[in-house]
């Protein structure tokens, strides 16, 4: 179970002086929400509306300033972002190793499942060349299999499904499925309608840090278009203008 409650995260604006002295931006804006082991949730907004923010806190890269968060399994989470946690100047087979290491795995149980990530990410043997010489989608399609061949509890999706051509999305989506069919968590950040829609049970959809609707992902997401489209005029005065269909309230 994860469990917000009030949580709110600022964070420094600016340059030089004005970082250290000027006032604070508030990124996250006093949610509050829970996801029950098992789910499957995404997460849309506007760009910059916190969203990727928010899954860093969720993985304990970020602490809020305020509120809290409580993670039943805040020891066992990953973040799937473009390029995320890979050392450049290693080659990809190092990074995987170094990952399932990181994650608590053994030598013997990464290479039980090396091959499996090297076919699913198809990468070839782009394997034993430095991640520098990498594309960012052959950069994400081996972050994706190394996420779901050594899983965590919980797993953040930062965009990541976007990676492929639309055959690799497919072969991704299921692999999710079955992840959250074992009792995974997923939390997904994505602007794609059909890949939420065919994978969440539910979304919370944010705009300028704070939670305006949760609940089901095609109300979600037109709420999300209303506030793209009402942006200019709306949004930037006041993020928590009223919305058809709005089930939070501040």
């Amino acid at each position: 179970m994860i469990h917000a409650e009030e949580m709110t995260l600022c964070m420094p604006t600016g340059r030089g002086l004005r970082r250290v002295l000027g006032p604070p931006r508030t990124i996250l804006d006093r949610l509050s929400f829970r996801i029950a082991d098992g789910e499957c949730v995404g997460v849309i907004g506007p760009n910059g509306s916190g969203k990727s923010t928010l899954l860093r806190v969720i993985a304990g890269i970020l602490r809020p300033d305020g509120g809290k968060l409580d993670n039943d399994a805040s020891d066992d989470v990953s973040i799937l972002a473009p390029g995320a946690a890979f050392d450049a100047r290693s080659t990809g087979r190092e990074n995987l190793f170094r990952s399932a290491v990181f994650q608590g795995k053994t030598f013997t149980e990464a290479r039980k499942v090396q091959d499996s990530i090297i076919d699913f990410s198809e990468i070839g043997d782009y394997i034993d060349e430095p991640v520098a010489t990498y594309s960012s989608g052959m950069k994400a399609r081996l972050g994706f299999a190394m996420a779901i061949h050594l899983p965590t509890k919980v797993l953040c999706i930062d965009e990541s499904l976007s990676a492929g051509d639309m055959r690799f999305r497919k072969k991704a989506a299921d692999a999710i499925a079955r992840l959250i069919g074992d009792g995974r968590t997923a939390i997904i950040v994505s602007h794609n309608e059909n890949t939420i829609c065919d994978l969440c049970n539910r979304v919370l959809v944010l705009n300028q840090g704070r939670l305006v609707y949760e609940g089901e992902p095609k109300e979600g997401f037109r709420v999300y278009k209303t506030l793209k489209a009402t942006a200019p005029r709306l949004n930037q005065a006041n993020p928590n203008v009223a919305l058809p269909g709005r089930e939070q309230t501040f």
